[in-house]
């Protein structure tokens, strides 16, 4: 029985949302049992062959349109990714990094050229996907950033230090926070995209020990005279780095609230099951019954914010908007739906 007593969205009830739920949780069930993600925690880290699965079985970049590799879905199946994720524990396996975070930043400010070059690997997991924010003395505080990127002909020459990166040590497109002009302050930010394979002078320090979170790998990454093409600038000038931050860290927060609140609820249900396991059934006391009431409060207000989140005007699926994908022998839609994102 669910230990909040809240009615799911109506947004995530419709058919073709509750189908590609059970093929999400179907995927992660044979792909990411407890004994394999047992060994991703033990490893401090994911195998980078879970996202070459992924990207074979349909759900990376849920949300990106077809054109350029993706499902041609919406944020309600990136909510539905994230909340299966949690609720089955996958620890370590950031995809809504990838997804609702990385991705989108490439869509929205990329060329049509970069669109096309990144985002079909990101899709098939050839390319996971990261943004190097933080430093040792800039975490919440971007305009502190001290990473630059010199410009030298064609190229931009970066030195820097960046540290807490989610994916930072499976990573192989990052998306760089950089000073283009220190002297503009948060007018000088510009976002820079980092192909590592390509990048002399790129090194990846520690995978960092943390208190949870054992299979995500987060760490440092240090930027050494790193020449990067001129080509690999997100926005049409530079300094618009800053603005395309803000702009998209909503979302970010958004999916940081989702996946909290599953992981609350989660929480819940464990806490609830051993105590029935070790007293019998009953009721539960009142404190476990006020920490459900105030988690189901936040799950409510989460859902109509991501409900609030997509755009109601898209126009419906064609034939050709919308896609059949198949996970693991499941067919599904994955298009846009009533609603889009």
């Amino acid at each position: 029985m669910p230990v909040l007593n809240v009615d799911r969205a109506d947004f995530l009830r419709e058919e073709d949302i509750v189908i590609f739920e059970e093929s999400v949780a179907k995927f992660l069930d044979e792909h990411a049992p407890p004994s394999r993600v047992e060994k991703w925690r033990e490893a401090g880290i994911v195998e980078r062959a879970m996202w070459r699965e992924a990207g074979e079985a349909g759900p990376l970049c849920l949300a990106i349109p077809e054109a350029y590799g993706g499902a041609g879905g919406d944020f309600r199946h990136e909510v539905v990714l994230m909340e299966q994720v949690t609720r089955k524990e996958v620890s370590g396996f950031a995809v809504s990094l990838h997804n609702a975070i990385v991705a989108p930043y490439i869509l929205h400010y990329g060329s049509e050229e970069q669109k096309k070059k990144w985002l079909p690997k990101m899709a098939s997991g050839e390319f996971i996907g990261a943004i190097a924010m933080s430093e040792p003395g800039a975490g919440s505080d971007l305009q502190g950033v001290k990473t630059t990127a010199r410009l030298d002909g064609n190229h931009y020459v970066i030195n820097g230090q960046k540290t807490f990166i989610s994916n930072g040590q499976l990573a192989n497109l990052i998306i760089v926070v950089a000073k283009t002009d220190p002297s503009r302050g948060a007018k000088g930010t510009s976002l820079i995209v980092v192909e590592t394979a390509e990048a002399q002078g790129f090194h990846r320090g520690r995978n960092l020990d943390k208190v949870g979170m054992e299979a995500q790998d987060t760490s440092e990454l240090f930027f050494d005279n790193v020449r990067v093409p001129t080509s690999n600038l997100l926005g049409a000038q530079e300094g618009q780095g800053f603005v395309q931050l803000m702009q998209q860290l909503p979302q970010e927060r958004l999916t940081i609230g989702i996946t909290g609140v599953v992981a609350m609820e989660r929480a819940l249900e464990l806490t609830n099951r051993l105590r029935q396991g070790a007293q019998g059934v009953r009721s539960a006391p009142d404190r476990l019954s006020e920490h459900a009431i105030q988690t189901g409060r936040v799950q409510d207000r989460g859902d109509r914010r991501a409900h609030l989140h997509r755009p109601a005007d898209l126009p419906a699926p064609s034939g050709q908007a919308r896609r059949r994908d198949r996970i693991d022998g499941q067919v599904l839609g994955v298009g846009p739906g009533k609603q889009g994102g």
